[in-house]
């Protein structure tokens, strides 16, 4: 947000996409760090590219999430484990 009579910009939110690559943890413990300064809330955004298997498709099944009713829970486990280590 830019301040117009001061001409500085605060930050309030970031968002922080991730595919867990190292150059996406990176990114995650730079955008971590400036949130930590503009005291900024942060969102992260996990990027997945997997594909839905041609014959689950065939059967009308069209995500990830129907086929693997637990991936929602492990996704979040390991971006909860991603950004604690960003944190220490």
């Amino acid at each position: 947000m830019l301040d117009e009579d001061s001409g500085s910009t605060h930050i309030d939110r970031i968002l922080i996409p991730t595919d867990t690559s190292e150059h996406s943890l990176r990114a995650l413990r730079v955008g971590a760090a400036l949130a930590r300064k503009q005291r900024a809330e942060v969102k992260i955004l996990y990027i997945s590219e997997t594909q839905v298997p041609p014959m689950s498709r065939a059967a009308g099944i069209e995500s990830m999430f129907a086929l693997d009713g637990d991936l929602p829970g492990r996704i979040r486990e390991h971006l909860e484990d991603l950004v604690r280590g960003v944190d220490t």
